[in-house]
């Protein structure tokens, strides 16, 4: 009979590098890693992570160790296999990369075994090889209880990610939730708004629950006309999902904040062109337009121009707009790779160096 308290689901894809980090801080956590199910789904990775997991799995005989036949280019159809095999009352989840803190998963069941809430939630902090937390996220908000949809906006900015939180299983077995494995980009933010729909209260804690390793090369980060595509698709895909009313109180949060970060973003993304990027206005307008009905107050500069823009309700005067900015931004870049191509400049490396020890 298996004891666990939580399942921690990992999908992993050619992360043999980063495994033994992540493993290792779910052996150190301070619940016991006799009371963790990992559930470890390998994307048919080809650099030795499978056959690493294999490894440890003999040792440990709380470790599940799944495959997919082929590599399915990303998270969902993994984390799905491992759905699949949950057999703790509560879920986490965890990429393959990243690292929970000692107490992460402790401090997340203590809120799910003494409240009735659907969701425990945590923060969260970046990291990379230079320093092990360049940035802290959601630790200065409201500490407590939260009703999810009559605390929508102090709630919402603290809905993502999911790998902050604990589910509980019950909810994602008996509403047969999953994720949606024809989205390479919000899949996860699908997912918690369908669960988000079953549930009434969250807990939200300033506790630093998970380490999250920022990669400028990864895929996630990778910016360019596919990734607008992709997310245009995941809106569209969460827009005929979400059904419930509730749920779209979700929805029209999430296109607010989506659709103008990523204008900003568009403005900001050299790989783009400006003809490109007219052509992604052009397919975003109803969106923006959208959120303007519904009253998103831009806060940054750019955003501010390009919602003047939109109030117009004129795609012609939004795609003038952002041509100009482009300009701008592109004469900018164009002067710090001068900076940045420099002698003086590159005979500065060392001290820089030094400087940021």
């Amino acid at each position: 009979m298996n004891s666990a308290l939580v399942s921690v689901i990992t999908p992993i894809f050619n992360s043999r590098k980063f495994l033994k980090e992540t493993f290792r801080s779910l052996k150190e956590q301070t619940i016991g890693f006799a009371n963790i199910e990992w559930i470890a789904a390998d994307d048919y990775s080809n650099d030795g992570s499978y056959e690493y997991l294999i490894q440890i799995s003999k040792r440990h005989k709380n470790i599940k160790v799944l495959r997919t036949q082929q590599n399915s280019g990303g998270a969902s159809t993994p984390r799905n296999l491992a759905l699949n095999q949950v057999t703790a009352p509560f879920v986490m989840f965890l990429d393959s990369d990243d690292t929970f803190e000692p107490d992460a998963i402790r401090l997340l069941l203590d809120i799910m075994t003494q409240t009735n809430v659907g969701l425990a939630n945590g923060a969260f902090c970046y990291s990379n090889r230079q320093k092990k937390v360049a940035e802290q996220r959601y630790t200065g908000r409201k500490e407590g209880y939260y009703q999810i949809f009559d605390d929508i906006d102090s709630w919402f900015p603290i809905s993502h990610p999911i790998f902050t939180k604990m589910f509980r299983t019950k909810v994602i077995k008996k509403k047969s939730l999953s994720f949606n494995p024809s989205l390479r980009i919000g899949e996860d933010s699908l997912f918690l708004f369908q669960y988000m729909q079953y549930i009434e209260r969250a807990y939200h804690i300033n506790k630093i629950i998970c380490s999250y390793r920022y990669r400028s090369n990864s895929t996630s980060h990778s910016i360019n006309r596919e990734y607008f595509n992709d997310l245009f698709y995941a809106i569209s895909e969460i827009n005929n999902s979400l059904h419930d009313s509730h749920a779209y109180v979700f929805y029209d949060k999430f296109v607010e904040v989506t659709a103008y970060s990523n204008m900003v973003l568009l403005c900001n993304t050299p790989d783009i062109t400006i003809d490109e990027g007219n052509e992604i206005i052009e397919q975003w307008f109803p969106i923006l337009r959208y959120t303007y009905k519904h009253g998103y107050q831009a806060k940054d500069p750019i955003s501010a121009i390009l919602l003047e823009a939109v109030k117009k309700n004129n795609l012609a005067s939004t795609k003038f707009y952002f041509r100009e900015i482009k300009k701008l931004v592109n004469q900018n870049n164009d002067k710090l790779n001068e900076i940045y191509s420099s002698r003086t400049w590159k005979l500065l490396a060392t001290i820089r160096r030094l400087l940021s020890l």
